[in-house]
């Protein structure tokens, strides 16, 4: 099954439609903007979902470009966050097009490594003309000693895991799981500000579900 049929099946059931932005969102954006955004400041929202953090950006003045490739999700978001300064699209990693938009803040919360390492790495690097200078991004992917993994089968071809047995992942389709040289590819020309493996660990289970958190900066 591919990461499209997979969320849109997610979405179309009312799954993953978050009603709250993440703390770690929030502060992020609010460490840099916390006294508002420069006029014209303009956000890319990389998988949307419920629209949840581009409404949360764009109500703190930000005009928003929020996309996800599925048509349930987008759907969802127009109707739970029709905030004029978002506008919405269908797209995929590989179709995105944002147009004649030079992006101050792109935001990528789990999104993207829920495709395939060479997506990842060509998403990224065609962005990257779409980027004002000095544009931040905010990005998570999941990290290489991600428990998850093990449940997973790997895919050589794409560099990614896919029909999960267990684990957290189990119903979530292909997941690329990065280690520290992966970052590097992915990101090339871009500055890496600062680099976080965050990590819950069940005791109990001995399961580990940890992912990276980057702060970055187009020079």
């Amino acid at each position: 099954m591919t990461q499209t049929s997979t969320w849109e099946d997610i979405y179309a059931q009312g799954g993953q439609l978050n009603r709250y932005p993440y703390s770690d969102c929030v502060t992020f954006f609010m460490r840099r903007w916390a006294r508002g955004v420069p006029d014209n400041f303009t956000a890319l929202d990389v998988g949307c979902g419920s629209g949840i953090h581009a409404d949360f950006f764009a109500s703190n003045g930000a005009g928003v470009t929020a996309f996800d490739f599925s048509q349930s999700a987008v759907t969802a978001a127009r109707s739970l966050f029709p905030n004029p300064a978002i506008t919405y699209q269908t797209a995929s990693f590989d179709s995105f097009d944002a147009g004649a938009t030079q992006f101050d803040f792109v935001f990528d919360r789990l999104s993207t490594t829920h495709s395939s390492m060479d997506q990842v790495e060509r998403f990224y690097q065609s962005l990257r003309p779409a980027l004002a200078t000095g544009a931040q991004l905010f990005w998570q992917g999941f990290h290489w000693d991600n428990s998850g993994r093990a449940f997973g089968t790997y895919d050589a071809e794409h560099q990614r895991w896919d029909n999960f047995t267990a684990g957290v992942f189990e119903h979530l389709g292909p997941t690329v799981f990065f280690k520290d040289a992966d970052l590097a590819r992915v990101f090339e020309g871009y500055r890496i500000d600062k680099k976080r493996i965050l990590s819950d660990h069940d005791t109990d289970t001995n399961y580990t579900h940890s992912y990276w958190m980057l702060e970055l900066t187009v020079l």
